[in-house]
């Protein structure tokens, strides 16, 4: 079963969300914890099964140990950064209608099926370089060309953007991006030792990536009108501007860098 809003309705999406929340991708996230629910009521299926729980696989939020289930809790306060549909509503003319997919089933008619999301990572152990041998296998291809932000080929293929500005937006908001957290999981797994990881953060972590080119082009948007509000996002403990105006952070190499913004337009 595939759904996708109008081209139309999801680039008003990306412009509203990036400027409402710094998420240009509020659309997928909440489709994938929206639509699969709703199937399930329509089609009365009780069990949904996930693959990993980013934030636990991620983040730490919860224990492996644990065995955690998805939650309407979950799908809004993380999945959606807060925002519920009706949030979008009126905001460049999106209209309700539009907006049907995004509607969670109600409690009533999840507890009349029992519907429950669980997350095959509860189960197994979840080593992406595993399980991406195991897919080459059946016919998984990873991208055939090197990703500018992380050097994992095999991660976030299904969003053409993913791996590029929605990852650069995390750099922007919190100082590091996704080649920290692919670094920190391949530490884990005994794959890289610390300092080799601590290097590829160095050369990637902070790269703007030529991707922007093509979605500030899908949304109408100029370079400089992103620059300025993705910089409204950046965290305050996080982020400084020092005496010449250029922003700055402390890195986990135990140094404070400055991160001077390119202009991607006069490359």
């Amino acid at each position: 079963i595939f759904f996708s809003p109008s081209i139309d309705v999801l680039k008003k999406l990306n412009r509203v969300c990036f400027k409402l929340m710094g998420d240009m991708n509020w659309h997928a996230h909440c489709g994938i914890f929206t639509y699969p629910v709703n199937m399930a009521a329509k089609l009365r299926i009780p069990l949904i099964v996930w693959g990993e729980h980013g934030y636990t696989d991620l983040g730490g939020m919860f224990s492996m140990k644990d065995l955690v289930e998805m939650t309407a809790k979950y799908r809004l306060e993380h999945a959606q950064r807060g925002y519920d549909w009706f949030d979008l509503v009126g905001k460049e003319d999106l209209k309700a209608q539009d907006l049907l997919w995004a509607r969670y089933p109600t409690d009533d008619q999840i507890e009349e099926l029992g519907i429950r999301g669980i997350y095959l990572g509860n189960f197994v152990n979840w080593d992406s370089n595993k399980q991406t041998e195991m897919m080459k296998e059946l016919g998984f291809k990873e991208s055939p060309e090197e990703f500018e932000r992380t050097y994992r080929r095999m991660s976030n293929l299904d969003d053409m953007h993913e791996n590029g500005i929605h990852d650069y937006l995390k750099f922007i908001k919190f100082g590091y991006g996704r080649c920290s957290d692919h670094v920190c999981k391949d530490i884990r797994l005994g794959k890289l030792t610390r300092a080799d990881g601590i290097e590829l953060v160095r050369q990637k972590d902070h790269i703007k990536p030529k991707d922007l080119l093509r979605w500030l082009e899908y949304v109408d948007m100029t370079e400089d009108e992103f620059d300025e509000i993705a910089d409204s996002f950046r965290d305050k403990r996080v982020w400084t501007k020092n005496s010449s105006g250029v922003w700055e952070k402390d890195n986990i190499w135990n140094e404070r860098s400055e991160y001077p913004v390119p202009k991607l337009t006069q490359v």
